[in-house]
């Protein structure tokens, strides 16, 4: 019997010790991408505004412009890969969730047959969910913005 508790005791340190490091990761993912993402748009920006460069030749004098195509391909390249990155960051993300939710019932079921459930609030467990959710919501609308506003960067300077 003090063996089976000694185990048990165990488990549950290392299924808390997965949670916490799993919460540290996903953070760092989170920032991360949040990082990357606003990197992504300044250079993205700066590469949409040279898609169409303008000459400048004196005051009274028309501006003309021309066409960069090496800009629009590494603006092309450079959409696509902070697509990819969200998209894994997105994978993660989901991967994470669902981790937590098996390392919780893996705990859950432990708390039960202890008669110790009482003393934990399921409703905990949604507010991780909301977590996730939230943390994938800040992720895709940052990275519409990072591909979105160059697009526009480099239509308007036509």
């Amino acid at each position: 019997m003090k063996k089976e508790s000694a185990m048990k005791e165990r488990l549950h340190e290392q299924i808390s010790s997965e949670l916490k490091q799993s919460a540290r990761t996903d953070t760092v993912i989170v920032i991360t991408a949040i990082f990357l993402n606003l990197l992504f748009l300044a250079i993205n920006s700066g590469v949409a505004a040279a898609v169409r460069e303008f000459d400048y030749n004196g005051p009274g004098i028309e501006r003309t412009t021309s066409f960069n195509p090496t800009a629009l391909i590494i603006l092309v390249i450079l959409i696509v890969v902070i697509t990819a990155i969200n998209f894994f960051v997105l994978r993660m993300l989901s991967k994470g969730k669902e981790r937590r939710a098996k390392l919780m019932a893996g705990l859950m079921k432990m708390y039960r047959e202890e008669g110790m459930d009482q003393y934990y609030d399921a409703s905990v467990e949604k507010g991780y969910e909301a977590r996730y959710n939230l943390f994938s919501a800040v992720v895709v609308s940052l990275g519409a913005v990072a591909v979105l506003v160059p697009i526009l960067v480099s239509s308007m300077s036509c």
